[in-house]
């Protein structure tokens, strides 16, 4: 089942630092930040879900997130990945764009929508444009898994000049997770998925001298540590993403 951790919910303020080791560095480039919006009960979500996994989490210079939404819950198939923390963040991001209708699944690249993400060049210039602009920030994310099931996290994020105000995110995502669906659309499939976002944190507001925030956060219950990682970004409220970055799991040598 889904854990979320919001700033007011089970997340510790913590003194021990991570290891200099997992602490990594947002690019020089500005990443794209690639959100699925998807549901286990919707019959169109698959192929999606598919592209998310082969192609957009392989595109260079880009972070792919999967975000599972709550409003198909009601009609046969009740989703353990679904929040309406989600729901709340797609909605959020139509309405930015002047949209009040939100569906599945549905993408957007840089916080905005891509209705053609099917089209491999059309994702990729989308992309493209996104790393040829300057980063309104920088990011430095590193995680370190502890014992009892929970994760140490540490954040930082240091605005770009003149960038604005900023709000930052950290998620955590978990690969090859599989479902086998018994009611709803896809009655009697097995579903694959692939970078499922599990923790959701933030946002967290972004002073203009920057941001440092470290925290011990409860792991999801049955979680594969090895299929584990942290992806952070930040974003200027209804714009577009100003940088992100990914902090895979941590292996210290013994």
């Amino acid at each position: 089942m889904l854990m979320l951790a919001a700033l007011a919910g089970p997340v510790r303020a913590a003194a021990s630092a991570v290891p200099a080791a997992c602490l990594h560095d947002s690019p020089p480039q500005r990443l794209a930040l690639i959100e699925l919006y998807t549901s286990e009960g919707c019959s169109s979500c698959p192929p999606a879900d598919h592209w998310l996994g082969t192609q957009a989490a392989r595109l260079p210079a880009s972070q792919a997130l999967a975000l599972h939404v709550d409003y198909w819950d009601s009609l046969g198939w009740r989703d353990r990945f679904a929040s309406p923390v989600f729901t709340a963040r797609q909605r959020t991001l139509a309405g930015a764009v002047g949209s009040h209708t939100v569906y599945t699944p549905e993408v957007f690249v840089g916080a905005r929508e891509q209705r053609r993400w099917h089209d491999a060049g059309e994702v990729a210039a989308r992309v493209a444009e996104i790393n040829a602009q300057a980063p309104g920030a920088s990011l430095r994310l590193g995680w370190q898994a502890l014992s009892a099931g929970q994760a140490q996290v540490a954040l930082n994020v240091t605005p770009a000049a003149r960038s604005g105000p900023l709000q930052a995110y950290a998620a955590l995502v978990e690969d090859g997770l599989v479902s086998s669906v018994k009611a709803g659309e896809n009655q009697g499939a097995t579903l694959r998925h692939e970078r499922v976002v599990r923790l959701w944190l933030g946002p967290f507001t972004v002073p203009a001298e920057g941001l440092a925030w470290s925290g011990s956060v409860p792991l999801p219950t049955g979680a594969d540590p090895r299929k584990l990682a942290w992806v952070a970004f930040a974003q200027q409220p209804g714009a577009e993403v100003a940088q992100a970055v990914l902090a895979p799991r941590c292996e210290l040598p013994r």
